[in-house]
């Protein structure tokens, strides 16, 4: 980046309002459990994989005002961001509608490009009666064009009933392209379709060129999803260009998922890129915009909500922080509230096991197989089936570590403890018998029995690939054994024959 002069970077902060020190991502309950996702790995040791995903969580709380919406959905919001600029109550609006236009916004020197030329002032006026919501951002660039001013805007638009408590904005006070002079930022609501709920609406970004608005940014109509929320306006990234942090939501009768966006002006294309590594949609998500570790640069911290519908099965709330890392934001630490499902022990068993953080996989295991103050859900003999195929893993965590004398122990007490009786042999001659599961007959012996598979295979072969092919092979052939794992509701994680051993391929 090339040096900019003191006044420009000077004049340009004075658009930012001042860091939140807030940092409210969410009440996790007695403590916050931060897991390591790129634990180093011993050389030669299969790399493991896990397919199965749960469903994430983003939104942001630090600016919203919440307010009533139907029972079981979330909240729609108010989106204010730094000090309101704007008419906002009663008797302004009155006295905007009844005044002649206000001047526009002052402008500063340009900070990368020269200022954009905005038309004078002037005294157009809007229709009393609004336009349907498709041809609105068309009406709204006539009226800026003609040297409208943006506080006569916002109260006709709340006139119009598409600015109202749940949410909506108009602003006239963040440079987003870097020249100096104040885009008009806008978030609708579609009047006609107040029953929505969340209600649909769009987010909008008019600036000048040539004496006369266009539309630079524009998120998108559709029914089905809420009006745009917004999160932050400021420069998070330390680049002197505003960036905007904003959330849709998207609800069904499952439940809402929200994506969040981070937008920044590219100067040399003339448009809006995205600034994430990755695409973050999770379930009912708060976003908080703020500088977590006080660098300067802020990081995003988007934290999964609750589905209030008991189909969804046992939640817990976890929360991703994404950092700047010079060109995007990526994840860099994820937080979850402590388990107290046994089922979300095991996760966190598995999530350290992806991940080769071979110490807290054993230790969440351990936790999953003895730990007799966390929950279960609704499964019969959950808390026998779960402890066995917690057992099991930690076997093959030990396996993974190369700590087979722990592996082995661990096995033989599985085997002592869930296992059934062995079949008696074959007769001579004959080749051994393909082993078959034991499903209701002793809760957990089938985890004991795939344990077994693997373990007589690796004792002689030391391939863990291998002994896992044998495993899969088997549960795809018995696809009962998952059952349990998979009784959770759909907020939860699905396990497939094949992550029954997901090591070595």
């Amino acid at each position: 980046m090339h040096s900019l002069p003191t006044s420009a970077i000077l004049a340009t902060m004075r658009q930012k309002h001042t860091k939140r020190t807030l940092m409210v991502i969410v009440t996790l309950g007695a403590a916050i459990l931060a897991c390591d996702l790129a634990g180093p790995a011993a050389d030669n040791t299969p790399q493991p994989s896990f397919s199965t995903a749960t469903p994430g969580g983003s939104i942001s709380i630090s600016l919203l005002t919440p307010t009533l919406t139907l029972p079981g959905l979330p909240a729609q919001f108010t989106t204010p961001i730094g000090p309101v600029a704007t008419a906002t109550s009663a008797a302004a609006t009155a006295a905007a509608l009844t005044s002649t236009a206000d001047a526009p916004t002052p402008t500063i020197p340009g900070v990368f490009v020269e200022p954009a030329q905005c038309p004078p002032a002037g005294s157009p006026t809007l229709p009393d009666t609004p336009p349907p919501f498709s041809r609105q951002a068309e009406v709204i660039v006539k009226y800026l064009s003609a040297g409208g001013a943006p506080t006569i805007l916002e109260a006709t638009l709340r006139n119009w009933k598409a600015i109202t408590d749940k949410g909506g904005l108009v602003r006239s006070d963040r440079d987003f392209t870097g020249d100096g002079v104040p885009e008009v930022f806008v978030i609708l609501l579609d009047p006609q379709n107040t029953n929505y709920d969340p209600q649909p609406g769009d987010l909008y970004i008019f600036g000048c060129q040539e004496g006369a608005y266009r539309l630079l940014y524009q998120v998108g109509y559709k029914p089905e999803q809420g009006a745009p929320v917004a999160a932050s306006a400021d420069d998070i990234n330390g680049n002197h260009i505003n960036d905007l942090v904003y959330t849709v939501l998207t609800c069904s009768d499952l439940g809402c998922s929200g994506k969040t966006s981070i937008l920044e002006w590219h100067i040399t294309l003339g448009n809006f890129n995205s600034l994430l590594a990755n695409a973050i949609t999770v379930v009912q998500p708060e976003v908080v915009v703020s500088d977590i570790d006080e660098d300067g640069l802020s990081e995003v911290s988007v934290t999964s909500g609750i589905i209030p519908n008991p189909n969804a099965g046992p939640q817990r709330k976890e929360t991703h922080i994404y950092k700047w890392d010079g060109s995007l934001y990526s994840l860099s630490q994820v937080l979850r509230s402590p388990a107290q499902y046994r089922i979300h022990a095991i996760y966190d068993g598995d999530d350290a096991l992806a991940a080769r953080d071979y110490g807290a996989a054993i230790e969440a295991y351990k936790k999953a197989a003895t730990d007799e103050n966390l929950k279960g859900w609704q499964y019969a003999d959950e808390f026998q089936h779960l402890s066995a195929f917690a057992r099991y893993r930690l076997m093959l965590a030990y396996v993974l570590k190369n700590n087979l004398d722990k592996a082995q122990s661990v096995h033989d007490e599985l085997i002592s403890q869930y296992g059934a009786p062995p079949p008696p042999p074959p007769p001579e001659g004959e080749a051994t018998a393909t082993p078959t599961p034991y499903i209701g007959q002793l809760p957990g012996v089938e985890f004991a029995n795939i344990a077994d598979l693997f373990w007589q295979n690796f004792a002689i072969n030391r391939d863990v690939a291998r002994a896992c092919s044998l495993v899969n092979n088997y549960t795809h052939s018995n696809p009962k054994i998952s059952d349990v794992l998979n009784s959770f509701g759909y907020a939860n994680r699905q396990y497939r024959p094949e992550d029954m051993c997901p090591f070595g391929g």
